[in-house]
């Protein structure tokens, strides 16, 4: 229900309600001044009487003055006027008509009593007391019909509601239409304005021209939409600026990683370049046939391919790239970055063994920031074992929860397990391991940032890194990607 209905409802049972106890008590008054009426008609009825009816019960007796009452009652039944002892009990002769319970308080004035008949007839008895020399209490009982009464009771109660309804009416028009020009419409401009608010329109404006409070409320609205709007340029920016040093950190690890790797490829290379050097040379001596020629100028040509595909998975992972995700198979992202690893692995006589499902294990991710993690996760599991050995690499489907969330959210996901033989975790560092520059190996191995880089990016993926380690035997890091469909 709109807010100004809700006013001129109110309103009107409010007139309502004085309208009613106004009539209630207008009535009454009416009621109360026929009762004076009634009551002054009485008391002289039996000033005129006292002396007469007195002297006929002296003399003559209660039945006497019954007969001589006769005389002044109506024949239309509209006066009766009788002997009453105040003291006989209902069904005595000369008893009052009303019950005891209803006769006045007090015998010695005259009150009024207003009783309604069964037919709906009104009927006022007065009882009037008379000074006689008897024992007993008696006066004159003065029965009058008051059909005009109920008469005027009833044209009041609907000259009133014929009244309460025209200002009720007119009332309700005029507090409804004051109600919209005021407080309905200002409300309706609030209310639009704040679902503009929740749909992220800061610009627009509540234009309310009033000095009451809607007004004030108006205003209030204006200046806290101008600071939301503040605060979201702030934060925009310090979104953006955040970002960006996430962007340049996640870079500087793989230029670091990039550094590493260099080693394993100047090795990589030295094999083949030895092989360009030692064909061109037996080229250069022309002692060579045409045909040994031409077997050593298709060597040189397969081990240049092999160089340049080399510098160039190099050159492809330190390359700045704008974050795009789309469906693909995890294993291939993992097959390629176990490949970038490879040369570093000889160099160090570390064997990196994949076991993969047969099936693709699709997911919706950034090939690029993944592989990325996969090349940190190798490269921490190949400096914790210096002595060589193998790393295990396995990928599965499971329906699993995220730890730091809820717990109850069991969602498909697809697990990367890469497994060191290395010495493992100590318990007071495993608490650290994702922390920004938090590193346990000695200066120049490490910065600190492959961790906590590889750990921003899944959670950025909505995944997890679970993290197992046991001393002397080797430590697991687990990720965790939802499960996507191969489009």
């Amino acid at each position: 229900m709109k807010v100004t209905a809700k006013f001129v409802i109110a309103f009107l049972l409010g007139m309502t309600l004085v309208t009613g106890v106004m009539t209630l008590l207008l009535v009454e008054r009416e009621v109360k001044r026929f009762q004076d009426s009634y009551d002054r008609e009485a008391s002289h009825i039996g000033n005129v009487l006292q002396d007469e009816v007195a002297d006929v019960l002296q003399r003559e007796g209660p039945q006497a003055v019954v007969r001589m009452l006769k005389s002044f009652n109506r024949p239309d039944g509209s006066l009766s006027i009788s002997w009453v002892w105040f003291d006989a009990r209902v069904g005595e002769p000369m008893a009052p008509r009303l019950p005891e319970s209803q006769l006045p308080a007090t015998k010695l004035q005259s009150r009024s009593v207003i009783t309604r008949r069964p037919d709906g007839a009104i009927s006022v008895y007065n009882y009037v007391p008379i000074k006689v020399n008897d024992p007993r209490s008696g006066g004159l009982e003065v029965v009058r019909e008051a059909d005009e009464l109920n008469k005027l009771r009833n044209d009041m109660i609907m000259s009133m509601l014929a009244l309460a309804t025209c200002t009720v009416v007119i009332s309700g028009v005029l507090m409804y239409v004051v109600g919209q020009r005021y407080v309905g419409s200002p409300l309706k401009q609030i209310v639009a304005k704040t679902r503009e608010i929740g749909n992220g329109n800061l610009a627009a404006r509540i234009d309310i021209e009033s000095n009451d409070e809607l007004g004030e409320l108006a205003e209030s609205f204006n200046d806290m939409c101008d600071a939301l709007a503040a605060a979201r340029e702030r934060t925009e920016s310090e979104a953006s600026q955040k970002v960006a040093a996430i962007e340049q950190l996640r870079h500087a690890d793989r230029l670091n990683t990039i550094g590493r790797l260099a080693s394993g490829v100047a090795h990589e290379l030295g094999t083949p370049l030895n092989v360009v050097s030692g064909r061109a040379d037996l080229i250069a001596s022309g002692k060579l046939s045409s045909d040994d020629v031409v077997a050593s100028a298709q060597t040189i040509h397969t081990e240049a391919d092999r160089m340049t595909n080399i510098i160039r998975q190099l050159l492809d992972f330190g390359r700045r790239r704008t974050a795009q995700r789309r469906q693909v198979d995890v294993r291939d992202v993992v097959r390629h970055a176990i490949d970038l690893m490879e040369s570093l692995g000889r160099k160090r006589e570390i064997n990196v063994k994949l076991a993969s499902l047969a099936t693709a294990c699709p997911a919706n991710i950034d090939a690029g920031q993944i592989e990325q993690v996969i090349t940190n996760l190798l490269v921490n599991a190949m400096q914790a074992m210096p002595s060589g050995g193998d790393i295990h690499i396995e990928i599965d489907q499971q329906s699993a929860a995220d730890p730091n969330t809820d717990a109850s959210n069991i969602v498909p996901c697809i697990r990367i397990r890469v497994t060191d033989q290395g010495s493992g975790i100590a318990a007071e560092d495993l608490p650290h391991v994702f922390e920004p520059f938090y590193t346990t190996k000695q200066i120049g191995e490490g910065t600190g940032l492959g961790l906590s880089v590889s750990h921003g990016i899944v959670r950025e993926h909505s995944g997890w890194i679970d993290v197992d380690t046991k001393i002397g035997k080797g430590t697991c890091f687990s990720v965790y990607l939802p499960a996507g469909e191969v489009k």
